[in-house]
């Protein structure tokens, strides 16, 4: 009894070793949580941005007061974003140079780090989200941004 009034008093707060009285440390799992989850979010999105690119495709000049197509036939070039597996590209092209003139990855590492890189941070994020393997979504997460800013 008297070793738990001097520890309190000795702690002077809630820590790891000092828990909040009733032994709650919520606050470091909902930390984690969050954490986990805007990583894992993070990584998806980023691994699903790989397979998108834009297209320009034309549209008739509509009038905007009165809402109806241009009687002239005036067409505006308008970008959209289109996803697909044939869009796929791991390194953007102007990174593409840059890490190919880098002496720290050599050309068939280069190439297969471009095949993977999109569906190791989908994968990734997804383990991450739904917490499988959290520690090696998490490792396998650091060792890719490791190399992408190594280049």
């Amino acid at each position: 009894m008297n070793e738990q009034k001097i520890n309190h008093q000795a702690g002077g707060g809630n820590t790891a070793d000092n828990p909040a009285p009733g032994g709650c440390q919520c606050n470091y799992t909902l930390a984690f949580l969050l954490l986990r989850g805007w990583l894992a979010v993070r990584a998806i999105a980023t691994g699903i941005e790989k397979f998108g690119t834009y297209q320009i495709i034309q549209k008739p000049l509509v009038d905007p007061v009165t809402g109806l197509e241009d009687p002239s036939g005036a067409m505006v070039d308008v970008k959209i974003k289109v996803y697909s597996l044939t869009n796929y590209s791991g390194i953007p092209p102007s990174l593409k140079d840059r890490f190919a003139n880098e002496p720290l990855l050599p050309h068939f590492a280069l190439s297969a780090f471009n095949y993977a890189l999109g569906p190791a941070l989908i994968v990734t994020g997804v383990m991450l989200l739904l917490g499988l393997g959290t520690r090696l979504s998490l490792f396998v997460q650091g060792l890719i941004y490791i190399m992408l800013t190594v280049g």
